[in-house]
């Protein structure tokens, strides 16, 4: 179990599911449930998205917590359409998950 302060692992499935969500409907506050995934790595995410230009976001002062979510960037769309297809995901070869993975970091 996670624990606030203790960094947690990128993952790019997650940042997909959070995609999804974000796209279908907007959270006022709080985190959205993610089924599979801690409340301590959704809000990490959010954080990382918000930080790199995908979400639009209000942060919250002194830490990497999201207030409210506003919207996906025109970068986050365009994140999105290339998900979008889990066999085009799934056959992503390593580059590009390391070129989205450095992009998000």
């Amino acid at each position: 179990m996670e624990t606030p302060g203790t960094p947690v692992e990128l993952d790019l499935d997650l940042i997909r599911e959070l995609f999804f969500h974000f796209e279908k409907k907007l959270e006022v506050a709080g985190y959205p449930a993610i089924p599979g995934f801690s409340d301590l790595q959704v809000k990490d995410h959010i954080g990382l998205l918000s930080e790199t230009g995908f979400l639009h976001c209000e942060l919250q002062r002194g830490c990497r917590g999201v207030a409210e979510v506003y919207s996906l960037t025109l970068k986050g769309y365009e994140f999105l359409e290339g998900t979008r297809k889990v066999s085009i995901w799934n056959r992503t070869d390593g580059v590009q998950n390391r070129s989205i993975s450095a992009d998000l970091q």
